[in-house]
């Protein structure tokens, strides 16, 4: 049978169409199918950033220890996948540990900074031998080099004192030494002094006995013949006025 030239282009075109459409799904495929790797690879990529975000976030808040940064480490760990989040939560939560503990120790050697009490100095000490971490090497340096210098003074003041309490003990025994030693002073007697003796009176002369005068017998006035005491004063009045210095010749 012998084919038109009609049939035959029919024929060849045919042909061509499906073999190019056959090609051009293929093509697509292939294409679609690089598309998606494409994108596979840059979620990848983007997660893998994000993890490196994460730790980022988590070292620059281990470094400044501030609010804010610690908010965006944590905010950037909720971002990755839960399988994910467990090492970089573990290291945010040890993070969180270290700075209660820093500050805790901070609020104990600042209260034995101010008291100076044996008991607020011991607490505080026991909290600064618990920085044992590498992380809070400078931490504990920092707060042993004030708790010290509480020590110090704590010390200082002691010693001072004791200086001065011994010092005051060697005042007192000195002084007591001295009232023993120095003996008391002797009473003084009084003297007595003999009054000065006044020049001796001239011996005054013996005054002769007046007879007492005698009364007359005939005496109307009832006398009983005894002087009377005027009489009597008169007569010694007339002895003391004689003149007796023919007695001493």
């Amino acid at each position: 049978m012998k084919l038109s030239k009609k049939s035959i282009i029919i024929g060849v075109a045919a042909v061509l169409l499906v073999g190019g459409g056959t090609g051009g799904f293929i093509l697509h495929n292939n294409q679609v199918q690089a598309q998606q790797l494409k994108e596979k690879e840059e979620k990848k990529a983007a997660y893998d950033q994000l993890k490196k975000d994460v730790e980022a976030a988590i070292d620059k808040a281990y470094e400044t220890r501030k609010e804010e940064d610690l908010k965006t480490a944590e905010e950037a760990i909720g971002k990755l996948k839960e399988k994910d989040q467990e090492k970089p939560k573990e290291r945010f939560a040890k993070l969180q540990s270290f700075l209660v503990r820093i500050k805790a120790t901070d609020t104990a050697v600042t209260k034995a900074e101010k008291s100076k009490s044996d008991e607020d100095i011991k607490s505080a000490q026991a909290l600064i031998d618990t920085e044992t971490d590498d992380y809070l090497k400078e931490d504990k340096k920092g707060h042993q080099a004030r708790l010290d210098k509480v020590k110090k003074a704590v010390s200082d003041e002691k010693a001072k004192k004791d200086k001065e309490a011994a010092a005051n003990e060697a005042n007192t025994a000195t002084n007591n030494n001295y009232v023993e030693e120095t003996p008391a002073p002797a009473t003084e007697v009084p003297t007595y002094q003999t009054p000065p003796q006044q020049a001796a009176s001239p011996a005054q002369p013996a005054q002769p006995a007046t007879p007492a005068p005698s009364t007359p017998a005939g005496n109307s006035g009832g006398s009983t013949g005894a002087a009377t005491t005027d009489e009597l004063n008169q007569s010694a009045q007339d002895a003391a006025n004689s003149d007796w210095s023919g007695f001493y010749k």
